[in-house]
C-alpha cells in the first residue's frame, strides 16, 4: 500500500495497521468535504525497547490500532493517508511497508443502529499505561 483514502460518516474513527519491527510510516489527512482539518504522522512500526518491559517487543503485532480520533462533530469526513521514508539507523532513507488492516468509524445512533443492535454504542475508554507501569512499579525517568 502506498496511498489510499476511505470516506466515513460519523463523530471519530481508529485506524488499525500490522505493526511490525520494519513498518514504515505513513502521513494521514483528515479532510471535512475539501478542508483539510488535521494532519497526522503515524510511525506503525513495533520498537523494541532497552528495558526487562520492553526488550521483547521485536514481534508481530496484527491490527495494532495506529490513530485514534474522537471528538469530531458529527458529519461526513475523508481520510486520505500515504507512506512516507523513513530513515534507518545507518541515515539512509528507504519507503517501508506498511500494512492497514481495518478501520472502525464512531458515530452516535442517528447514522448507524447497528452499533446500538451490537451493543456496540458509545464506547468509552480508558488509559491503562500509568495503571500497569504502577502496578509494575516502574521508575520514572526524570
Amino acid at each position: 500500500m502506498e496511498k489510499g483514502k476511505f470516506r466515513f460518516k460519523g463523530t471519530g474513527v481508529e485506524l488499525y495497521a500490522r505493526s511490525t519491527p520494519d513498518s514504515g510510516k505513513i502521513m494521514a489527512y483528515l479532510y471535512k468535504g475539501t478542508t483539510l482539518k488535521k494532519l497526522y504522522t503515524i510511525n506503525t512500526k513495533q520498537a523494541v525497547g532497552t528495558s526487562d518491559l520492553t526488550n521483547m517487543q521485536n514481534k508481530t503485532a496484527y491490527s495494532a490500532p495506529v490513530l485514534s480520533i474522537t471528538g469530531l462533530m458529527r458529519g461526513e469526513y475523508t481520510i486520505k493517508f500515504e507512506v512516507v521514508k523513513t530513515t534507518n539507523d545507518d541515515g539512509t532513507k528507504v519507503i517501508n511497508p506498511v500494512y492497514i488492516d481495518g478501520y472502525r468509524v464512531y458515530s452516535d445512533t442517528t447514522y448507524n443502529e447497528q452499533y446500538s443492535q451490537d451493543d456496540e454504542a458509545n464506547p468509552t475508554f480508558t488509559e491503562l499505561r500509568n495503571k500497569v507501569l504502577a502496578a509494575l512499579a516502574v521508575d520514572k525517568k526524570e
